[in-house]
C-alpha cells in the first residue's frame, strides 16, 4: 500500500494558491528551505494550467480568492485528479482562517481533502509535509 502523501516525495514540486502573497510567504520559503519547488500563484484557477505544465504532487490552497474558493477548487480537483490514497493520488490541503464545524471537517478529510487552519502555525503543514516524505 503506497502512503497517501509519497507522491509528494516523487515530485518535489508544490502549488500554492492564495491571493494574498504576503501571507504564505514564510510558508513558500520553509518549503523551498525543504527541497520542494513551490509554484505559487494567487489565482485557483491557475492551479489547473500548472499541474500540466509540472509535475506537482501537492497543492496547498486558501479558502477565500477572488476567482473560486479553495473549497471549490478542491472538489474541482476531485473531479479532475485522483486525490491522496494513491500511488498517482494529489494531495489538497486546504489553508483557511474560517473555522469549520467539525462536521465540514470529517467531510473534507473522507474526500481526501487536508483541513489546515491558518490560525495554527505554518509549521503545522510543514511538519506535515516532513512526516510523510520521511514514510515514503
Amino acid at each position: 500500500m503506497v502512503n497517501s502523501l509519497e507522491v509528494i516525495t516523487k515530485a518535489n514540486e508544490i502549488i500554492v494558491a492564495d491571493d494574498d502573497e504576503g501571507d504564505v510567504c514564510l510558508l513558500n520559503e520553509a518549503l523551498e528551505e525543504m527541497g520542494y519547488t513551490v509554484h505559487y500563484t494567487p489565482k485557483g484557477k491557475e492551479v489547473f494550467p500548472l499541474l500540466k505544465k509540472t509535475q506537482a504532487g501537492a497543492v496547498i490552497t486558501d479558502y477565500d480568492m477572488s476567482d473560486i474558493n479553495g473549497e471549490e477548487l478542491a472538489y474541482e480537483l476531485k473531479k479532475t485528479y485522483m486525490l491522496g490514497k494513491t500511488e498517482d493520488g494529489l494531495i489538497v490541503i486546504l489553508r483557511t482562517g474560517r473555522r469549520f464545524e467539525e462536521q465540514k471537517r470529517i467531510q473534507l478529510k473522507r474526500d481526501g481533502i487536508i483541513y489546515v487552519s491558518k490560525m495554527e502555525p505554518d509549521e503545522i503543514v510543514i511538519n506535515l509535509l516532513k512526516k510523510y516524505r520521511r514514510a515514503a
